[in-house]
């Protein structure tokens, strides 16, 4: 009976162990696959995104532990951001630093080809009226005194020849006499003399108006298809309620005069040439109208006058008015029925 009751217990006992290490079992396949299959934040399984360890490393024997970082991390550094590139200056400014850097080193020349070039680029303003400013110190050397440069193509050495005056050789270089007068410091033409050397200046020289800024510019062309040289600016004063017509005109013939009468075409009346009341001051030079709004049109000119307090406004009754000194230094250099006036609002 005894033998029977201890059977009885010990498969009792066998039972309940096989129950435990059923039961056992069967946690472990659900904590597998549990660990296998569980999602993560950043997607994936805990099996397929395992957080890796620390590892060390030592570099050089400093023993320094290196830790990687989990993706999440790495996900969250962003990337560096690339410098901006420095700006590059526009061509007009890259034409005008040359000019600067050539008219530092006394290369006038190559200063004034660099410098109209930067101003035919195109330049912000305070940039336009430093490349004005220096244009006409450059031109006071090269232009209006008796000096000559190597390389110019505008100017040179001149030997009078028998039978020669300054209006014959002024014509063969299409610019007016007074021009030489002017350069050359002479006070008398009829003491030209035979062998004498002088300088010439090649024209014809050519007027573009800015209505919006209030200048006039004088340019060269040396070559038919060759860049414009600016030889002078000058500020001017224009018609009033914007009355100067734009467009191509030329210098009329027999238009240019010296101490002119004027004629008012509004009023009717005529103010003789020494009457100090007389607007158009010392100097007249008449246009002719070819396109755009000058087509067809005559009567506009440029002039002195004796309000220099109009000078860069619009007051004149459409002509383009000139500082006394401007406007006969620029007389000087106009030639007509050759030298051109383009007027232009932008």
């Amino acid at each position: 009976m005894a033998r029977r009751m201890r059977r009885r217990r010990t498969r009792k006992e066998q039972k309940k162990r096989f129950q435990r290490f059923i039961t056992g079992l069967l946690i472990v396949l659900v904590g597998g696959l549990a660990y296998h299959y569980w999602p993560t934040p950043e997607g994936g399984s805990i099996a397929k995104n395992p957080e890796p360890r620390p590892k060390s490393k030592r570099r050089g024997g400093t023993g320094q532990t290196i830790i990687p970082l989990s993706r999440s991390e790495k996900r969250d550094i962003s990337p560096a951001t690339p410098k901006p590139k420095p700006e590059l200056p526009s061509s007009g400014i890259r034409w005008l630093q040359v000019g600067e850097e050539a008219f530092t080193n006394k290369h006038l020349v190559k200063a004034r080809s660099a410098i109209s070039k930067a101003i035919d680029a195109g330049l912000e303003e305070s940039a336009y009226a430093h490349a004005r400013a220096l244009i006409n110190l450059i031109n006071k050397d090269l232009v209006f005194s008796p000096a000559v440069h190597k390389g110019d193509p505008i100017s040179t050495r001149y030997v009078v020849k028998a039978g020669q005056t300054l209006a014959k050789i002024a014509k063969q270089w299409n610019i007016p006499y007074e021009l030489l007068l002017r350069v050359n410091r002479i006070a008398d033409p009829r003491r030209l003399q035979i062998g004498q050397t002088i300088k010439v200046v090649k024209g014809p020289f050519h007027v573009w108006v800015d209505k919006n800024r209030f200048f006039l510019a004088v340019m060269s062309q040396p070559s038919a298809d060759g860049p414009n040289l600016y030889i002078k600016f000058y500020r001017v004063g224009l018609g009033e309620h914007g009355s100067t017509p734009t467009g191509l005109w030329q210098v009329r013939p027999e238009s240019k005069l010296k101490n002119p009468t004027w004629f008012d075409t509004r009023g009717g009346r005529v103010v003789a040439a020494d009457d100090p009341q007389n607007p158009l001051g010392e100097r007249w030079i008449g246009f002719d109208g070819i396109s755009g709004q000058a087509k067809g049109q005559s009567g506009y000119g440029i002039h002195g006058t004796i309000e220099p307090e109009t000078i860069g406004k619009n007051a004149s009754q459409g002509c383009i008015r000139l500082l006394p000194a401007d406007v006969e230094e620029l007389y000087d250099l106009l030639v007509e029925k050759k030298s051109t006036v383009q007027i232009v609002s932008r």
